[in-house]
């Protein structure tokens, strides 16, 4: 036996190069025929459509730019020969599954609002199997099989995407056909299982999508103090930039993140307007420990603002309020104000044994928690003491370390 699947059956760049410009007679350039080919997949009927299509526009070029599901060749093809023919509870899965990127069996069970309870999914796409077998995991496998516009993503076959103009048509059928807040209620169930399975980044985008701000916000200060000390920063400033301008000021917690946030990218006037935004939001209602919690965060980046800016004295004076206002908790902000304290000694002149000490002392958690640019920092400032207190081999034994 012979079988035949969707790749079988896809042109080449080369075959869709040969069809569209000499069969069709289109003349396109080398750039609009790699772009129609990456939007149709090779698909064969999509790419007639898309030729057909062309005949009646003197703007190629543009057309193909905005060629999508949303076509009305498109549409109509697909609705009539693909969708229509789907019996309805297959036709409500892919209505409901459309508004996902990839998809696994779990993760459209909880978009479909079915009661499950989550096992350990494999998240990185070609990883071991790790999913249950689901409702939704069986009708994954029956579409691929019917050849239903489903790309799966791994040799395992756990997850799978759809193609995109086959996407695109379901998603104009599924916001043509059900309000606002339905298409809402999918995306946030699909943000509340991507936070279970500590996909920060597709729950965050997915409530974004369903305009829930609150739950953006809940997101980020739970989150982004990792996220942004990870390295995405600027993603952290995007889902900022996303909110509501009127919700950052009702959310002290939330004006910590992004004043951290716009500390990092040397914005140290908005960073400081932003901590006064906060420490205005705690009222006398706010509980006392998050209070606290609120004015810590707010003095570990006033330390650092006022590093930056050269004020030393005002460093250390901000870093020992951090140590008294944060819990132990708070780990990262406790640690780097250890070193802003253990660079006391610049400013007091005393480099006796008990600066030393605590020059070494925080060397060690930056090491511990793979923070590489805090343990040189760490690294140098011991190194600096022991120039200052005369004892030059020993110092340059320790910034040997950083080689």
């Amino acid at each position: 036996m012979t079988e035949l699947h969707a790749r079988d059956l896809r042109f080449t760049p080369d075959e869709g190069a040969a069809f569209l410009n000499q069969v069709m007679g289109l003349s396109l350039t080398a750039a609009d025929l790699a772009a129609l080919e990456a939007r149709t997949e090779g698909w064969v009927a999509g790419l007639q459509l898309a030729a057909l299509a062309m005949r009646d526009h003197q703007d190629r070029s543009g057309f193909i730019r905005s060629f999508s599901g949303s076509n009305r060749y498109i549409v109509e093809y697909l609705a009539a020969e693909v969708f229509a023919a789907q019996p309805a509870h297959l036709q409500a899965f892919l209505l409901h599954s459309a508004i996902l990127d990839r998809m696994c069996g779990p993760l459209c069970d909880a978009v479909m609002g079915m009661a499950t309870t989550d096992s350990p999914v494999t998240t990185a796409v070609g990883g071991p199997p790790s999913l249950r077998a689901s409702y939704s995991q069986l009708i994954l496998d029956q579409l691929e099989r019917a050849n239903l516009f489903v790309v799966p993503l791994d040799d395992d076959r756990r997850w799978y995407r759809y193609h995109h103009l086959f996407a695109d048509v379901l998603r104009h059928r599924l916001t043509s056909g059900v309000s606002a807040e339905t298409v809402a209620s999918l995306h946030r169930r699909a943000s509340q299982w991507y936070e279970r399975q500590g996909l920060v980044a597709e729950a965050v985008q997915h409530a974004l999508v369903a305009a829930d701000g609150a739950r953006v916000a809940d997101l980020i200060e739970e989150h982004g103090l990792r996220i942004i000390v990870g390295g995405q920063v600027q993603t952290v400033l995007r889902w900022l930039r996303a909110l509501p301008d009127a919700l950052l000021p009702t959310r002290p917690m939330l004006c910590t993140i992004h004043a951290l946030a716009l500390l990092f990218t040397n914005e140290l006037a908005a960073a400081e307007a932003r901590i006064q935004d906060a420490e205005r939001g705690i009222q006398p209602a706010t509980p006392p420990d998050q209070a606290q919690l609120i004015q810590g965060r707010a003095a570990a980046i006033r330390a650092n603002i006022a590093r930056y800016t050269g004020d030393l004295a005002g460093c250390v004076a901000c870093a020992q309020q951090v140590l008294r206002l944060l819990p132990e908790t708070e780990t990262i902000a406790r640690t780097i104000a250890r070193l802003h304290v253990a660079r006391a000694f610049r400013v007091s002149g005393d480099v006796r044994d008990d600066a030393e000490r605590r020059a070494i002392a925080v060397i060690a958690p930056f090491r511990a928690a793979e923070n590489l640019l805090g343990a040189l920092a760490a690294i140098t400032n011991l190194a600096r003491l022991q120039v200052l207190q005369g004892r030059l081999h020993a110092a340059a034994a320790t910034y040997r370390e950083m080689a």
